[in-house]
């Protein structure tokens, strides 16, 4: 058993023994959750099976995801930007990515929250496909 998970069993069990308020457990519990990184967790496990997805399909995912400039601008497929957000190449690309994104992103949910967390997430990705697809089109 994780220090994690032991930690999480002693807290229930202090709920569960001490004579508390009803509404201040529920205080401690919402406290708890605020800074629990979930998102981050979610994130990285969202892209980590639509990697397993595109490792055992044929190419249609990556193709669907690529930032192609011809297929954004003259067939207005904007959605791209996003299927490219959660597209790796090989294991190390999602590796290295996985790996910053728990630790790092952990770190700036917690002290930004979950719903900001969330916004700077999509608004960085959707920000890095714009760019890319800017200086492709600029070469």
């Amino acid at each position: 058993m994780t220090n994690r998970v032991k930690k999480w069993y002693s807290f229930l069990d202090r709920m569960m023994r001490e004579k508390m308020h009803v509404g201040d457990k529920m205080k401690y519990i919402w406290k708890r959750f605020q800074t629990y990184p979930f998102i981050s967790i979610m994130l990285v496990s969202i892209n980590c099976i639509l990697f397993l997805l595109c490792q055992f399909s044929d190419e249609s995912f990556y193709l669907k995801g690529s930032l192609g400039v011809h297929s954004i601008v003259s067939e207005q497929e904007y959605a791209r930007f996003i299927y490219a957000m959660f597209l790796h190449w090989n294991l190390e690309h999602l590796f290295n990515n996985m790996i910053l994104l728990l630790f790092m992103g952990s770190m700036l949910e917690k002290a930004v929250g979950h719903i900001p967390y969330v916004f700077l997430y999509f608004a960085s990705g959707i920000g890095g496909g714009v760019l890319s697809v800017m200086i492709k089109a600029m070469n």
